[in-house]
């Protein structure tokens, strides 16, 4: 297989699974948090995984941390919350997500190095 063939499919991949959105794990929270699934809101504990496409909900004075790729959302103030809107927010506001990452790998993959001569 030929380096940009290569270079090709690793980019493919990087940019499949960026498509398939990874679930946030919950790292923090104080007050009552619930997450909405097909049989109503069910509470959620530091260390469980909500889908990027699912909805949460913060109780009065509660607050919620989330993590995923290295990325933080901290929600301070009640109220219904879209994951995949936070998801989208803070995609915009961070330096790239994984495109950009995946970019930069490939970026030090195809640069050629300089080249030393013997003295």
């Amino acid at each position: 297989m030929s380096r940009t063939s290569f270079l090709a499919v690793v980019f493919a991949v990087g940019l499949a699974m960026g498509a398939f959105a990874q679930a946030f794990t919950v790292s923090y929270l104080d007050g009552t948090v619930d997450m909405q699934s097909a049989k109503g809101w069910s509470s959620i504990s530091i260390g469980d995984k909500v889908p990027a496409g699912s909805t949460v909900r913060i109780s009065d004075g509660g607050s919620l941390e989330l993590l995923r790729s290295g990325a933080k959302i901290t929600l301070l103030k009640d109220g219904v919350y879209s994951m995949a809107s936070l998801s989208d927010a803070a995609g915009s506001g961070a330096a790239g997500g994984v495109g950009s990452s995946v970019a930069r790998k490939l970026q030090t993959l195809v640069t050629e190095k300089p080249k030393t001569t013997a003295a």
